[in-house]
């Protein structure tokens, strides 16, 4: 009850809150209207005054070196300027748009010059206005006044500009000051910068050149280890490893010839073993195929017992199922009715404690006037003071009594509430359920009739359809029939405008091969010409080669003779040497490859030299990998 009163209360403050938001929001509309009405009043009002202003335009005055007609160039330049003659015979100048053409029909005027200089001008209608030439150049000035300010801004900026550029070009030498003081410093840094960098490039050339004798002395270095690193050189160097590479192969020999006879023993043994663990593993693989069939004998039934009592416990489950559902249906019943039983037994309980509440009450009444007899001997401020306090206990009792009576009558209303609700959703419940089970058998039966109706309706369709397409298979056929013959004719006439194509065809092909074989023969004469001249190439190159190839046979026969004389001395197998300082069994005729040897090398295990051709069908040399670390 407290809820739903705060709800009412918030709900009307809101109300009460949003009326006073749309009254003021009138009043602020009404005050906007209003304000907007008196400015476009005002606006009205002047804009009417401003077009009585401009119909009481009078007569324009010019100087006296023009003659009577009107000056219209003068007129234009002062369009825009509505001029009044007032009282004193003074003219005011009140800007307004005129258009050109009304201003020709209001201000056409006739001038006259007076004797005393003064300017009069006459209208159509014989009136006279008189102007002193003072006024007149009043007006002058004050129309020319902004252009006249603004060319003496210009000239007075110009002046100043021509001052300052003398100055600069006045002081602009003199050493004695600042200015001048800082020029000479600027250029002394720039010829001490200038020195500084002709020094740092001096510095620079002679690194050039220390770095050319770099270069120059480590190109003599890569050219020697060039030279020790040619196939020749590399050859006889391994050559001189060879006879520790030979020691060390037939002591290799040696060792391998006995590990052969003590593994031949070895190895006997081995094969009896493994023979032995392979009759082994055949006869357990046996044993263990003989297991896997029977297990799988024994799965089949197992699955066949385990798929029947599968199919009995969803039966058994489906009963239990169906038990349950009335257990709960019963024991639903049974707590409504104890629930009603319990809403019954506490209240009763809720009215006893009310019955006991009072006489707790009544029994503390009597307590407390007990003790106000006891006390009434004491003095009459405290007797005040307690019957105070008694009314405050009194109605702090009565109060505790209403809140706990409004509190239980609010739970007897849940209570009582809560019960409908209950068994009107279970009767709900069972209507809905009812109502469900008979519109699905209404919609079971209605589906099975339209299922009928739509079977009957297809069954025709499909009779009918048959007869179309027998007769529309007859009519296909004979159409069939007479465009065959009409394709054949046209065939016929496609075959003999193709064959004339391609005798044309043939024509031009016989030109065409005609031409090519012109093209052809001037293409062989000029490879043949290509041939002798690259033939003349390579016998020119293969001369100079030759000679390359004999200088550096020379130098590797001098480098030769010196190491195996060194190894002489030493008393070293010079044997491998010698034979790797002979000369291949190509002679130097080989082909121009790098080296001093240019024979090739077999790719078999015997690396026997070879004359200088090569097949194609050999792989190349180089790129074969060494043997054991030596080619000789």
């Amino acid at each position: 009850m407290d809820c739903s009163g705060n709800r009412a209360l918030a709900s009307g403050l809101e109300k009460e809150h949003t009326r006073r938001l749309e009254f003021l929001q009138g009043l602020r509309r009404r005050y906007e209207k209003n304000r907007r009405d008196k400015v476009l009043g005002k606006l009205q009002r002047n804009r009417g005054a401003l077009e009585a202003a401009t119909k009481r335009e009078t007569e324009l005055f010019v100087p006296q070196s023009y003659d009577a007609t009107f000056d219209r160039a003068l007129f234009r330049r002062t369009l825009g300027l509505d001029i009044r003659l007032s009282e004193d015979r003074l003219i005011s100048l009140v800007f307004s748009q005129i258009d050109p053409q009304q201003c020709d029909q209001q201000f056409r005027v006739v001038l006259d010059i007076s004797e005393t200089g003064d300017w009069e001008a006459t209208d159509n209608d014989g009136q006279v206005a008189v102007v002193p030439v003072s006024e007149w150049q009043r007006i002058k000035d004050s129309l020319d006044r902004r252009q006249r300010e603004k060319e003496e801004l210009c000239k007075a900026r110009e002046c100043r500009e021509n001052r300052r550029l003398q100055s600069q070009n006045i002081v602009k030498h003199w050493e004695n000051t600042i200015e001048g003081q800082r020029l000479k410093k600027l250029q002394a840094k720039k010829l001490r910068e200038e020195e500084e960098e002709e020094r740092k490039k001096e510095i620079e050339r002679q690194e050039m050149e220390f770095q050319a004798q770099c270069r120059r002395e480590a190109i003599e270095r890569a050219k020697t280890l060039l030279y020790h690193q040619t196939d020749r050189v590399k050859t006889f160097h391994r050559a001189l490893l060879l006879s520790e590479v030979m020691r060390e192969r037939d002591a290799q020999l040696e060792y391998k010839k006995k590990k052969e006879e003590v593994a031949k023993t070895v190895d006997q043994t081995y094969i009896d073993i493994q023979q032995e663990e392979r009759e082994r593993g055949i006869a357990a693989d046996h044993e263990a195929a003989v297991e896997r069939g029977r297990t799988r004998v024994e799965t089949a039934k197992f699955n066949a017992i385990q798929i029947a009592e599968k199919k009995k416990q969803r039966e058994k489950e489906r009963e239990e199922a169906l038990a349950e559902q009335k257990r709960i249906d019963k024991e639903m019943e049974q707590f409504v009715k104890a629930d009603a039983e319990a809403v019954l037994k506490k209240k009763e309980e809720q009215a006893k404690l009310r019955s006991a509440l009072d006489l707790v009450t009544a029994e503390q009444a009597r307590q407390q006037a007990k003790r106000q007899q006891q006390e009434k001997a004491e003095t009459s401020g405290i007797q005040l003071f307690l019957d105070a306090k008694k009314r405050m206990t009194r109605l702090r009792k009565e109060k505790e009594r209403e809140i706990f009576q409004q509190f239980q009558s609010q739970q007897d209303k849940m209570a009582d509430l809560l019960q409908s609700q209950r068994l009107e959703e279970r009767n709900t419940e069972d209507d809905m359920i009812a109502r469900a089970m008979q519109e699905q058998y209404a919609k079971k039966e209605k589906a099975e009739e339209e299922e009928q109706c739509l079977l009957m309706e297809r069954t025709q369709d499909i009779q009918r359809h048959r007869v179309e397409m027998t007769a529309e298979k007859e009519r296909k056929e004979e159409e069939e029939g007479e465009t065959n013959i009409e394709m054949l004719q046209q065939r016929r006439d496609h075959d003999l405008q193709f064959h004339q194509a391609q005798q044309e065809m043939a024509k031009q092909a016989f030109l065409d091969a005609r031409g090519l074989q012109v093209f052809l023969h001037g293409q062989v004469a000029q490879r043949d010409t290509k041939k002798m001249t690259e033939m003349k190439k390579e016998q020119e190159l293969s001369n100079r080669n030759q000679q390359l190839l004999e200088l550096e046979q020379r130098q590797f026969r001098d480098y030769a003779d010196v190491v195996i004389s060194e190894a002489r001395a030493r008393g070293g197998n010079t044997q491998v040497l010698e034979k790797s300082a002979m000369l291949g069994a190509g002679g130097g005729s080989g082909p121009a490859v790098t080296g001093l040897q240019p024979s090739y090398k077999a790719t078999d295990s015997t690396a026997v030299e070879l004359p200088s051709y090569q097949p194609k069908s050999s792989a190349t040399p180089a790129n074969t990998q060494r043997r054991i670390g030596f080619t000789w």
